[in-house]
């Protein structure tokens, strides 16, 4: 995982950027190019202007609206810190559910079986990772999760979260109750884009729509990473294969043509 981390000192010390740590964007102006910020230690708000603005804002966990969910044996994987805990948990506990059979999902399940844990995944659809590819590869999905020793239970729905005395973790379903040490929640996410509203076309999701060359609907506003909708080719279908390849290009891309160093379209 370190080595995904770019080098943050060399960032710091280079007198041609300035970081901003512990502040969140609340606002954006796209008329008057300014962005509205509040620090997040003193609750002081501020505003700065820009010329050019690559947004970046990634995206969050999605937390179903489920009784206990709160409890921290209940677990999500998003950032380092994050993922992080999930390992802490995963070493010092043996039955291991995972929620959401996604690709997330069915990798944690496949990581979790590698250091022999008791592993089951819960999914509403009747199919694993429907959403991702075909029905055919979908049954092949699952017959190479079962051959793993994984126990796959789908259309069920998830209820209830309940911590007993004893350490064990209630999964209350609309199929009885399941017992666990942690669980793991695979539901997606859900992009930062909320400061956005108004002001850049997004989807329904809220995902920021962005054309070929990552431009949004704003002039001088770029978007990029896990808080964009990024279509194939024929240009009608949203590709949600979130990938860190995928935005490091994005960042070439809109980088390049900001610049205007001949326009660079993104490769889907």
């Amino acid at each position: 995982m370190t080595d995904l981390h770019f080098d943050t000192e060399m960032v710091k010390n280079s007198q041609r950027v300035r970081i901003f740590q512990a502040h969140s964007v609340v606002g954006l102006d796209t008329k008057f190019h300014q962005l509205t910020i509040v620090n997040k230690k003193t609750s002081q708000t501020f505003v700065r202007s820009y010329d050019k603005l690559i947004i970046a804002s990634g995206a969050t966990n999605r937390l179903p609206l489920i009784p206990g969910v709160e409890n921290e044996n209940v677990l999500v994987a998003r950032s380092y810190r994050q993922v992080e805990v999930l390992k802490e948990k995963m070493n010092s506990n043996h039955k291991i559910t995972v929620i959401g059979a996604g690709r997330a999902g069915l990798e944690f399940a496949l990581a979790a079986r590698k250091i022999n844990k008791d592993v089951q995944i819960f999914d509403k659809d009747e199919s694993l990772a429907i959403h991702y590819v075909g029905e055919k590869v979908s049954g092949w999905l699952q017959e190479q999760t079962k051959e793993n020793g994984i126990s796959v239970r789908t259309q069920i729905n998830v209820e209830e979260f309940q911590q007993q005395k004893d350490g064990q973790l209630v999964i209350k379903t609309d199929q009885g109750d399941f017992t666990t040490d942690i669980a793991i929640l695979a539901f997606g996410f859900v992009p930062n884009t909320v400061f956005v509203k108004n002001e850049l076309e997004t989807s329904l999701d809220g995902l920021i729509c962005v054309n070929k060359y990552l431009e949004t609907s704003a002039p001088d506003v770029y978007a990029i990473g896990d808080c964009t909708s990024v279509k194939f080719g024929n240009g009608k279908k949203v590709l949600r294969t979130r990938l860190a390849t995928r935005a490091l290009r994005q960042a070439f891309v809109a980088v390049h043509n900001i610049f205007g160093q001949g326009r660079l379209q993104e490769i889907t």
